[in-house]
């Protein structure tokens, strides 16, 4: 997802190329994302066996409004824990921030790009 926001207009090919996703697992990506409407799909005019892949505009419409909010991201979870899971009292609240916290610290490394390809000899982690 972040690829097809960073490079819209790309083909399968290339995000394949950048990410180094397997094929199968972009094309079914970009199938799901399509069907949710986050992205859109068209052909490729200068080569049509290509299909050229980008954000969908109300996604895009979607991203700037929330990015315009630049409303932190501590009262957003402390809204959606709040209105949808019912969680109440502050330090409940607090607790489980805290928790989401540590779990994101544990389980999301920094992005950086995935590498395009593995060196010789030496297997690549998504493999």
């Amino acid at each position: 997802m972040v690829d097809v926001f960073e490079n819209p207009d790309s083909t399968i090919g290339q995000i394949v190329e950048r990410t180094g996703f397997p094929q199968s697992h972009v094309s079914a990506s970009v199938a799901r994302l399509r069907d949710s409407g986050m992205i859109v799909t068209t052909i490729d005019s200068e080569d049509r066996r290509r299909t050229l892949v980008g954000p969908s505009r109300a996604h895009l419409a979607k991203a700037r409004e929330s990015r315009d909010r630049k409303e932190p991201i501590d009262e957003v979870l402390r809204s959606v824990l709040t209105e949808e899971f019912g969680i109440s009292g502050p330090d409940h609240l607090e607790e489980l921030l805290h928790a989401l916290d540590v779990l994101q610290r544990l389980l999301a490394p920094p992005l950086t790009r995935r590498p395009t390809s593995c060196a010789e000899g030496t297997p690549c982690s998504s493999d």
